[in-house]
């Protein structure tokens, strides 16, 4: 699996605000920092790993959050799975149409 540090994410996206919380040590509530903090305030990926239970605010209204980093390479690994899934039906299409086609009339 790849390695959060080593992604070349977008601005604002998912990918760049769970790099921006691994590479601050922000994964515990120990460990947490404020969105602002790693200049990630009012990014879409922030709002939406939150919603998704991935990005943790560790006492409700504290703006103290923490990246629980199993869940979030759980769902990527489901997601690249998904994906490949997804190619090899299309390859598997190709090949069956090619053969139709191909056939003698």
């Amino acid at each position: 699996m790849r390695n959060i540090r080593d992604a070349n994410p977008l601005p604002g996206t998912e990918g760049a605000v769970a790099k921006a919380f691994v590479l601050a040590g922000a994964r515990s509530p120990a460990a947490a920092r404020t969105l602002e903090a790693l200049g990630v305030a009012g990014a879409e990926g922030a709002t939406r790993l939150t919603r998704r239970g991935l990005l943790r605010e560790t006492v409700s209204g504290s703006g103290q959050f923490y990246l629980d980093t199993e869940p979030y390479e759980r769902r990527n690994s489901r997601r690249i799975l998904t994906q490949l899934a997804l190619v090899l039906l299309a390859a598997t299409l190709a090949i069956a149409a090619l053969v139709f086609v191909s056939r003698p009339a």
